[in-house]
């Protein structure tokens, strides 16, 4: 336990909601963070009223992503978290009329690991069937 608080106390956590332009929630999006100086990542689904957490998040700066099948995705760059931070952002996708093809990095292939007890995104094919995804690997 000792040795637990000092690492908790140097992590951030970004949470919020994905939504529509009109508010209404994105259920199933899936919300990314990347930090690009050292190629970190890590990924969750929205829950059933767009809310999403990602916590024990390394200080650094990154890039936020959100994807949903039907929308444009949505990209925050430069975001900042420093340590102890709690982050709260508003993600609003935008109805993409035009079909979509999402390719799925390799961090996504973790199958139901966990890490601090924040899930990763699940890539099986039924998880992303249901997200609504048709999804390869290059």
């Amino acid at each position: 336990m000792c040795v637990a608080m000092p690492l908790l106390a140097q992590s951030a956590q970004l949470t919020g909601r994905v939504t529509t332009g009109d508010q209404a929630p994105v259920a199933a999006a899936v919300v990314s963070v990347t930090n690009p100086d050292s190629g970190w990542k890590r990924a969750v689904l929205s829950n059933d009223r767009g809310y999403f957490s990602l916590q024990q998040l390394p200080p650094g700066e990154y890039r936020v992503e959100a994807v949903k099948p039907g929308f444009k995705p949505l990209v925050e760059t430069a975001v900042d978290l420093r340590a102890r931070d709690s982050l709260v952002l508003e993600l609003r996708l935008t109805v993409d009329p035009a079909p979509q093809t999402v390719v799925l990095d390799a961090f996504c292939r973790v199958n139901e690991a966990k890490s601090g007890g924040q899930d990763f995104v699940n890539c099986s094919p039924a998880l992303l069937a249901v997200a609504g995804f048709r999804a390869f690997w290059p």
